[in-house]
């Protein structure tokens, strides 16, 4: 399935809060918490699996309620055919404090409970499944472990998965990672895993419920122009549309008009508040077409229903521009009138060449209240979805795709987190030796070669060759580097690392990729390859977070700051000399700000100065 835009978090907190509390109310008898912890368990086994009907997913949850003490652990357990896995899952919930009138809202953290109770569940159904006695086994344990013995005939993937309606704290998640190193021996737990689904998980998961384009739909316009190609095809209308138009629409496809909307992720502008001014005075509201922007809706295709132009149906209707505005509308829909209408622009797109691109495009340039940068736009790349996927699939790493989800300070989620920005930049100086371009050129790491100014991305991520391993190890990397800097008491010396870190970066990767015998900077999806990444992430991270004298990070790093320390000084000195000056004038940033390392010179100056065999040494001692 293709990944849609997720909702911001604030706008998932509150529709996971109203769901759940209307699922407790019909289902479950009312608000208490355990109707209420019921209803978040039914609603992620409905989310997790869309497939299967309500029936199944409410036997999935109730099958696996308590019967006797010591019976707990797993809240859900069923097998997804279409996804051929069965889950195994464990379930806390806690209310998110939404204040409505500031947009600010509250997020529950959650400790190792729910890992120890769903380990425990785990344990008590392997000795029945392999045929040991069943004498006293509660009828939920009989049924988990046929299920779990029918997947494991069936070579399913087991997903032992922990839901939760806040963020994992560092416990939960070292909890998470001793289950999966329990698993470690594949000839035991093939296809074995645990999973956290936090707050942005079960964002994406129900986000992607609405990935799927809407169906053929009708709209009414009035006063529309339109305008055509050479060959009679439709180029595009401009029409007047009354506002219940759109509320009807939005009413009946739901979110699904958005899908390849991007400012999902954003909160809402300051366009909202305006927007509900305009309908509370009654004067204004006859100037809401003059006042307002417009709506763009790209689509499949679109047909005349009627001579006269009034009616159109519109296949795979898309709002890419006015989201707020629609949204705006719908929520204040009791306030609309007659004389409530805006203009709308509908593109057909299937005629172009290149539908998405010209989608992509026409979204970029049409959102300007927020606009939509390239990152945010590549954001659903199937391969950045494959990346964070995997990242927190294998190692545990939150991978961050989207501009709005920037990383927390270090240590506050007990994880690993890579801004897909910052490991695209380090992708870039480890691989391609760019840094440079990787420092002065930020902007273009997301964008295309066939961009207005041409980018880097189509470098660095490939669908089906770029790894998490090709993108995450160069990060880790890099804050690896920062251990060393940070032990650096020197302020002088310190400057001069920080202001180096991406070209010390494009050093290592030159010597790494010699020791490792990878000739091509470009990723390339060889099994050969791909095992020896595995292996040197997985050191790294030990690295990480066993280092902690720093020891492994001089040796590694000790070597290229310190001969690019000299070589600094060594400039710094032939400037001043040159321009008659003290030494200490010449600022040294005027010195390693130009340093390419696709420059033949400095690179051969470097090459010279730099001990390789100690470096060599040293990343064969931590990454083989």
């Amino acid at each position: 399935m293709a990944h849609s835009s997720t909702f911001d978090r604030y706008t998932f907190a509150g529709i996971l809060n109203d769901e759940v509390k209307t699922f407790a109310q019909k289902y479950y008898g009312g608000n208490s918490s355990l109707a209420i912890g019921k209803a978040f368990q039914f609603w992620c086994i409905q989310n997790i699996s869309p497939a299967i009907s309500e029936v199944d997913a409410e036997t999935a949850r109730s099958i696996c309620e308590d019967e006797k003490s010591g019976d707990g652990g797993i809240d859900g357990a069923w097998i997804d055919e279409s996804k051929k896995t069965l889950f195994l899952m464990q379930s806390k919930f806690s209310p998110v404090t939404i204040n409505t009138d500031s947009e600010d809202f509250r997020l529950a953290s959650f400790d190792s409970k729910a890992a120890k109770e769903l380990d425990t569940g785990f344990s008590n159904i392997i000795p029945i499944s392999k045929g040991s006695t069943t004498v006293g086994a509660s009828k939920k344990l009989l049924y988990v472990s046929k299920l779990y013995t029918e997947a494991i005939k069936e070579q399913l993937r087991i997903e032992l998965i922990i839901t939760i309606s806040g963020t994992p704290r560092k416990q939960l998640m070292d909890e998470v990672k001793k289950i999966n190193d329990g698993f470690g021996d594949r000839t035991k737990f093939a296809k074995h895993y645990c999973h956290v689904y936090d707050i942005d998980e079960l964002n994406q998961i129900y986000s992607d419920k609405w990935a799927k384009i809407p169906d053929p739909e009708d709209i009414v316009v009035e006063d529309s122009v339109e305008l055509k190609n050479i060959d009679k095809t439709y180029y595009g209308i401009a029409a007047t549309v009354q506002a219940y138009e759109l509320v009807r629409i939005r009413e009946k496809l739901g979110w699904g008009i958005y899908n390849s909307n991007f400012r999902f992720m954003l909160k809402k502008g300051v366009a909202k508040a305006k927007i509900e001014r305009t309908l509370k005075d009654s004067v204004e509201k006859q100037n809401f077409w003059r006042y307002n922007n417009g709506i763009t809706i790209c689509c499949k295709d679109m047909k005349k229903v009627n001579a006269a132009g009034e009616h159109w149906t519109i296949d795979g209707l898309q709002v890419v521009n006015g989201l707020q505005t629609i949204e705006t509308l719908y929520e204040n829909k009791d306030k609309l009138s007659n004389e409530v209408k805006l203009l709308v622009r509908i593109i057909p797109i299937n005629t172009s060449p290149d539908p998405a691109e010209l989608e992509e495009h026409i979204a970029e340039y049409s959102n300007s209240q927020t606009p939509i940068g390239p990152r945010d736009l590549r954001a659903n790349d199937a391969v950045q979805v494959q990346i964070e996927r995997m990242a927190w699939e294998i190692y545990g790493f939150k991978y961050i795709r989207k501009g709005g989800d920037a990383p927390t300070k270090k240590g506050r989620r007990g994880y690993i987190e890579i801004d897909n920005e910052d490991a695209a930049q380090a992708a870039l100086s480890f691989w391609f030796g760019k840094s440079w371009e990787a420092k002065q050129k930020k902007k273009l790491m997301f964008e295309h070669i066939t961009s207005a100014t041409p980018g880097f991305y189509d470098d660095i991520f490939i669908d089906g060759s770029t790894t998490t391993e090709y993108i995450t190890f160069p990060k880790l990397l890099w804050d690896h580097a920062y251990k060393f800097i940070k032990k650096e008491n020197d302020d002088f010396k310190k400057g001069i690392y920080k202001g180096t870190d991406l070209l010390a970066l494009a050093i290592l990767g030159e010597v790494f990729k010699e020791v490792m015998g990878i000739t091509t900077a470009k990723p390339i999806n060889s099994d050969e390859i791909n095992e020896k990444l595995k292996t040197a992430v997985v050191n790294l991270y030990h690295v990480l977070e066993d280092d902690t004298q720093g020891r492994k990070a001089k040796q590694l790093w000790g070597p290229i700051f310190s001969v690019l320390s000299t070589i600094v000084k060594k400039k710094q000195k032939e400037k001043a000399k040159a321009e008659k000056k003290l030494t200490k004038e010449i600022q040294v940033r005027t010195i390693y700000v130009s340093f390419k390392y696709t420059d033949e010179a400095l690179r051969a100056l470097i090459k010279k100065s730099l001990h390789r065999r100690i470096l060599r040494q040293a990343i064969e001692n931590i990454f083989t």
